[in-house]
């Protein structure tokens, strides 16, 4: 009881005066009106929604594991109404990592949902091969939004000083032969390969498993980061129905978080991670639209 007075005392404080409002518990998902699937990160609607801090540890479970700690903290702010929600994610990171190279990673971050009704699933990827349960994950990588924006322009961008004779598809005339031709000699993405530098800057993967995450076949998230500073701010919003991995709004539900540092050479299953994490989507202010979650205070 001492404990949760004082985390009761610490939210007063930190509500009062010009400090956004902070929750310790919990995700408090604040009810916006409006287009959250295209939100920006100077929406007015962001100073509303409350903050809160997620602790972050190594994955321990499989292999290759984190050696050393990387991002520890993330600090979260969630917005949704009817149709979508928007999460905003914020940490600490001296040095941005925007590619993908033979030994560099990408910086990236993602969030995790269970994939369908029921007990919740183990939050390492669902759980071991065999006894794991469905879920989904957004995840949005630096390198991703790099090509979305057309940054990448082929090997070059990655490797400045490696030379070639010729490409093939640079031998064509116009942008859309060029782009005909360059599909079909670069095989990554003419397999639709997931981790090809193509798409968009967020994606959902599914997992069962370790070792089993795969590109789901809806594509529906969006969003986009910044880096600024010594620090990124991402949002990733989705839709509120899926045909897997649905939220429910009328009650308590959970997220997980997993946070890879470029730098620190975290990719794959080297990652700082959360166990699963609760999200209480607040009644709407004026008793419409959204229900009150059960369990909320």
């Amino acid at each position: 009881m001492k404990r949760i007075g004082s985390i009761m005392l610490l939210m007063a404080l930190t509500s009062c005066g010009n400090e956004p409002p902070v929750s310790l518990d919990r995700i408090k998902a604040t009810y916006a009106e409006g287009d959250l699937r295209g939100i920006t990160m100077e929406d007015p609607r962001w100073k509303a929604a409350v903050e809160t801090p997620i602790t972050l540890a190594k994955q321990l479970i499989a292999l290759p594991k984190s050696e050393n700690d990387g991002v520890t903290e993330i600090r979260i702010k969630a917005l949704y109404n009817e149709s979508w929600t928007a999460f905003l994610l914020t940490w600490d990171d001296p040095t941005p990592d925007h590619l993908a190279r033979i030994g560099k990673y990408s910086d990236s971050i993602a969030i995790q949902f269970p994939g369908v009704p029921g007990d919740l699933p183990d939050s390492a990827m669902g759980g071991a091969p065999g006894s794991a349960r469905p879920v989904v994950i957004h995840q949005w990588k630096a390198v991703w939004q790099e090509a979305e924006a057309g940054n990448i322009e082929g090997i070059r961008t990655f490797y400045p000083n490696t030379w070639s004779d010729i490409y093939i598809f640079e031998m064509a005339k116009d942008d859309t032969a060029r782009a005909v031709m360059e599909r079909t000699f670069t095989t990554s993405v003419a397999a639709e390969n997931p981790l090809a530098h193509h798409g968009t800057a967020v994606r959902d993967l599914e997992s069962v498993g370790f070792g089993s995450v795969e590109f789901a076949a809806e594509q529906t998230s969006a969003g986009y980061g910044q880096w600024e500073n010594g620090q990124w701010r991402v949002i990733i919003s989705r839709p509120i129905a899926r045909d897997r991995g649905a939220l429910d709004t009328s009650r308590l539900f959970y997220a997980a978080f997993a946070v890879w540092d470029g730098s620190r050479l975290e990719v794959g299953a080297r990652k700082m991670q959360s166990s699963w994490f609760p999200i209480q989507f607040v009644k709407k202010p004026d008793g419409a639209g959204a229900q009150r979650p059960h369990g909320s205070h």
